[in-house]
């Protein structure tokens, strides 16, 4: 049913001028569209989507929200890095200054304006 069908994720965020601002400042998003004060549609590649939405329970999520896949997660780190994101290290996961490496897969985590936990990985 559902198996063939693209999928969006949705984001909580406090503050949707100061979330759109650092998904454009920090990853260099711009959205598709804004509906009014309520929230921004991205449009990624390969038709992905994602959306940010305005709520007071934004940042309450323990888990990664989203992640985006790359091919060249060492060159995205760094430039991510100059642009004024932070990673997160996890020492039950073996990160090392904010990069995962399993041999097979790579991943980094790092959270937006609003708290909200988001990746970036590489391998699969």
């Amino acid at each position: 049913m559902l198996a063939n069908r693209r999928v969006g994720t949705m984001i909580p965020v406090h503050d949707l001028k100061r979330a759109t601002d650092w998904y454009r400042d920090r990853l260099g998003l711009e959205p598709k569209s804004r509906y009014h004060d309520m929230g921004a549609s991205y449009v990624l590649g390969e038709g992905t989507e994602f959306f940010l939405y305005q709520t007071p329970n934004a940042g309450q999520a323990p888990h990664t929200l989203m992640s985006f896949y790359t091919d060249t997660i060492e060159e995205d780190m760094k430039r991510m890095r100059e642009a004024g994101v932070e990673f997160i290290d996890y020492p039950e996961l073996s990160t090392v200054d904010g990069l995962m490496d399993t041999g097979e897969v790579k991943n980094a985590w790092f959270k937006d304006s609003e708290g909200n936990i988001l990746g970036i990985v590489e391998g699969s």
